[in-house]
């Protein structure tokens, strides 16, 4: 009997090391086309993320003129330049801004999408009485 359990011990053993780990899902990601101009998008990277890395999901990068966001404090809009990021003002994009991307060119900007959490939703509270 001992025999027997260790062969299925080492044989489970043997399992667990070949079959692979959890894997993490990689990001859904959304691509939508833009048009010549200025398209307002809404971002979908985390808090912080610095405008490049919005301006590196734009292809053709050629077409991408200008990222603006409007900065409500300030009552102000605030710019990301490509071709001169020294020179912008915009520093960081959080969850969900508005922004706007400015291409001379037929582009497409692929995002990542947001995934919905039903704890963090907001409550409502009750519907309304049908009269």
């Amino acid at each position: 009997m001992r025999r027997r359990t260790a062969i299925i011990l080492a044989l489970a053993s043997l399992v667990a090391l070949t079959l692979p780990g959890p894997t993490t899902a990689s990001p859904v990601i959304l691509v939508r086309n833009l048009s010549v101009g200025c398209n307002m998008v809404t971002a979908t990277f985390p808090t912080g993320t610095l405008p490049s890395a919005l301006a590196d999901v734009v292809s053709p990068p050629t077409a991408l003129q200008t990222i603006w966001r409007l900065d409500n404090a300030s009552r102000s809009f605030q710019a990301f330049m490509p071709q001169a990021p020294q020179a912008s003002d915009l520093t960081s994009l959080n969850l969900l801004d508005a922004a706007f991307i400015c291409v001379d060119a037929a582009a497409t900007i692929a995002m990542p999408t947001v995934a919905s959490d039903p704890a963090s939703a907001p409550h409502l509270g009750q519907p309304f009485d049908r009269v």
